[in-house]
């Protein structure tokens, strides 16, 4: 009785109708398979199965037909309506009583289990022994395992299925299977001497010599609502980063910008779902599989190929992948002049969409056939530009901006690059509040489209600035706009959602992020958004399921581990908190912006001197910060260094308000202005308005404080205006979770 639950709960919870539907149909392939190897179904217990085969050989034939059925029955269902088995095979002794089943068999088949890939098969090396000279697969070694309550580390192997990737089957890294035969030739020799211990066996009990088969259910279904036509499920791609045929120096940033170039033509196509360029850039050098690639970003095909230049000549090399067959549905060579290299992309991308039939409009023909430059030079300083605002740094961006600017010197109507300068603007405005940068931003956002007036990218920006000016409507509009323009505009998506957090509709930002969440899985705020909104929706259990995920992902990462920090000081749980600031010391030693958690930290537990000097030491602390690092002072008695921080957020955040802002944001950094000075009535109506613009009890994505515990609100803890201002958000919050089917409250 073996099953891997966690997933399964987690569908379970989700969509139990569609997960129930889901478990019938693949208990009726399951079963019908094991029926025809003459496997006997012992136990099922939720998504697992439990069976036992008579030989090892037809086990594990048993195990292939059933991935190979279901990887069929996969490829033409949408992604959460597919089913997705690891299986685990192992020799050993099975105690059967009272129809259960007992003995290390048991255990050791369900602790190798986990370490198939989904869709795929392990094997113990006792399994590995009796089928090596019996099968013509390739066995795949991934070394010793230390297995729960198993007192010996046994080798387990990978089962290579016959449509998986021909690269993995030809890996240099490990042993052809002839070869590892020929290497356990006389173990296997020594093994058959031995003479088995046949021991006591209890009248009470059938002990057999068994093939323990371990069927796991494994949740790998997106909360992904929105429907999709047939056609469309099969219409899924990955494009690997290129490879760089000489050393020339430059070129490595060259095969890269081709990569991304291609990604956001195909992300111009309707109904393509493409992975963005932060997942797929992992893979650069990697040693997986094109089916482990595949397997980690959900996709049917993957686009790989090769680039060589030389002076001003450059051959690409491309080839499109169907996962499932193996097959090739598109290869082609092109040797071509530097200048020809934009043709290239946008022939590539045609010929994609063609391979995966997709009709294109002709809006589509004609966004991907332009080509925003034919000036080689000017490429390339915006490529570099974009190399430096990747690193989403002050200085990054700034560096940006010089490569940008010389690229324009170059061609004066490349209209891309000066959207990405209304980026790097964007970007620095909110770092300095210097309203030179948003109307140097504004400007170039501007030019761009005068120049082009359908470039999504321009819209994106122009969005960009409006969420930093506090316009969260015009900033959602905006995003969508550059959606309609390039359906799978992964950045304009993702921002759509993120802006809905601000304007307080979380069911409708859980819907973007649901959009937006297949397209980029590692990006590095996937799963700390989709987290802040749970926290938000006081689902912490799957606030932090995310949480973890996004430290798996990107182990040094700040901002799944400051918000991990902050839900432990929202919990007042500040023994965890301090030992999640030390973890991320050890992982980002030279942080600075760790100074403003540990500043939280002080100040959260009344120790306002330490609070203070980590404040002062925290570079570009947001309006937030600057809150408690006068609220630190005011409790010091240090007034008037408190009314200068105060005085000079209330200016500029004031502007904000009388313009209109939508977003919570200034109303509730007013209130507490309000709060730290006593004012009690005007936060109150602070607080109101605040909400009303979508305040659901938090600061925001950087300062995750909540306000039931923000020291800044101590003397109202009792008041019964307060309470009845938390009592209005509850309703709300309860409110969204049920529009977004979330029902555990």
């Amino acid at each position: 009785m073996f099953t891997d639950m966690v997933n399964y709960s987690e569908l379970m919870q989700k969509n139990e109708a569609n997960t129930l539907k889901l478990l019938k149909e693949q208990q009726s392939i399951v079963n019908n398979i094991l029926e025809e190897f003459g496997g006997r179904q012992i136990k099922t217990i939720g998504d697992g199965f439990f069976s036992q085969f008579n030989s090892v050989l037809i086990a594990l034939d048993c195990g292939i037909r059933i991935q190979e059925k279901l990887a069929k029955f996969n490829s033409t269902r949408h992604v959460n309506q597919r089913i997705h088995l690891r299986i685990g095979i192992h020799l050993g002794d099975v105690e059967i009583m009272d129809n259960d089943a007992y003995g290390d068999g048991v255990n050791i088949a369900s602790r190798i289990e986990p370490f198939a890939d989904p869709g795929g098969i392990c094997i113990t090396e006792d399994v590995y022994r009796q089928v090596m000279n019996k099968s013509d697969l390739t066995f795949r070694p991934i070394g010793k395992k230390n297995l729960k309550n198993i007192t010996y580390s046994p080798d387990v192997y990978k089962v290579i299925l016959p449509w998986q990737d021909r690269r993995q089957k030809s890996d240099p890294t490990f042993p052809r299977e002839k070869e590892r035969r020929n290497q356990d030739k006389s173990y296997s020799d020594n093994l058959n001497h031995k003479t088995p211990d046949d021991g006591k066996k209890q009248k009470t009990k059938v002990i057999t010599y068994l093939a323990i088969l371990v069927m796991a259910v494994v949740g790998f279904v997106f909360l992904m609502t929105k429907k999709s036509t047939s056609s469309e499920k099969s219409r899924s791609i990955a494009v690997l980063p290129f490879d760089t045929i000489t050393d020339a120096t430059g070129n490595d940033h060259f095969a890269q910008g081709i990569t991304e170039d291609i990604i956001s033509k195909l992300s111009e196509i309707r109904g393509l779902r493409v992975i963005a360029r932060t997942s797929v850039l992992q893979y650069d050098g990697t040693t997986k599989s094109v089916l482990d690639i595949a397997g980690e970003l959900d996709v049917n095909t993957i686009l790989e190929g090769s680039i060589r230049r030389e002076k001003n000549r450059v051959r690409v090399v491309v080839q499109l992948i169907d996962v499932l067959t193996d097959d090739h549905l598109w290869t082609n060579t092109y040797d071509k002049e530097l200048n020809d290299i934009f043709a290239v992309q946008s022939d590539i991308a045609q010929n994609i969409a063609s391979a995966l039939t997709a009709e294109l409009t002709d809006n589509e023909i004609s966004a991907i056939s332009e080509s925003p430059t034919i000036n080689t030079e000017a490429y390339q300083y915006y490529r570099e530009g974009l190399n430096h605002y990747y690193s989403y740094s002050f200085e990054g961006y700034n560096s940006a901006i010089e490569q940008y600017n010389k690229a324009i010197q170059v061609d004066p109507e490349y209209a891309l690059v000066y959207a990405e300068l209304g980026n790097a603007y964007g970007q620095i405005f909110i770092i300095t509040q210097n309203p030179k940068d948003l109307e140097k931003g504004l400007s170039s956002i501007n030019k761009a489209l005068s120049i082009n007036k359908n470039l999504a990218e321009a819209y994106k920006a122009r969005a960009l600035l409006d969420y930093a000016q506090s316009n969260g409507n015009a900033s959602i509009k905006n995003n969508i706009r550059a959606t309609e323009l390039k359906p799978g505009y992964y950045d304009a998506i993702a921002n759509v959602g993120n802006t809905y957090i601000e304007l307080g509709n979380l069911s409708e930002a859980l819907r973007w992020q649901e959009r937006s969440y297949p397209l980029n899985p590692y990006s590095l705020q996937a799963d700390w958004h989709r987290a802040q909104v749970y926290f938000m929706m006081d689902e912490s259990d799957r606030g932090m399921e995310y949480i973890r995920i996004g430290i798996q992902k990107f182990n040094q990462g700040f901002r799944c581990r400051s918000m991990l920090i902050q839900h432990y000081i929202n919990s007042k749980d500040f023994e965890q908190a301090k030992k999640g600031i030390t973890d991320l010391l050890e992982v980002r030693k030279n942080d600075k912006s760790i100074n403003d958690l540990w500043s939280i930290y002080h100040y959260m537990n009344g120790d306002f001197q330490e609070g203070i000097e980590y404040a002062d030491k925290t570079p570009f602390p947001t309006d937030y910060s600057k809150l408690y690092h006068a609220d630190m002072l005011s409790r010091i008695g240090k007034k008037g260094q408190s009314e200068q921080i105060l005085s000079e957020i209330e200016l500029r955040v004031q502007k904000r308000i009388n313009a209109g802002s939508d977003i919570y944001r200034p109303y509730y950094v007013v209130a507490q202005i309000y709060a730290i000075k006593g004012e009690k009535e005007l936060s109150m109506d602070m607080l109101q308005k605040a909400i009303n613009r979508g305040f659901r009890g938090f600061g925001d994505d950087i300062n995750f404080l909540s306000w039931k515990v923000n020291p800044i609100f101590s003397t109202f803890i009792n008041d019964s205006k307060f309470i009845e201002l938390q009592r209005e958000v509850d309703i709300i919050i309860n409110r969204e979770k049920m529009e977004a089917g979330i029902t555990s409250f």
